[in-house]
């Protein structure tokens, strides 16, 4: 792999990605980053569930799960009315 890097025709392409690193660290700073972050607008929309929703959907959420294991452990005696 060495041999490879220290051809001539790989040094080019080695500096050309050496200078492409430096000039994105030196253009893009964290706060440039946040501000372009802020401008566009988020492909998925943010979610604002209240305390009293949240605990709506874990209720809901563990009756599914409770009527999936019933349905799971009952499943030959309910054969007859299904």
């Amino acid at each position: 792999m060495l041999e490879l890097t220290r051809s001539p025709c790989y040094l080019p392409i080695l500096e050309a990605g050496k200078r492409y690193q430096e000039q994105s660290l030196v253009h893009e700073t964290p706060v440039d980053a946040g501000a372009e972050a802020e401008r566009r607008e988020s492909l998925i929309p943010r979610f604002r569930v209240t305390r009293q929703e949240r605990n709506r959907l874990i209720l809901v959420g563990l009756a599914a799960v409770v009527l999936v294991w019933l349905l799971a452990n009952s499943w030959d005696a309910l054969g007859p009315f299904i």
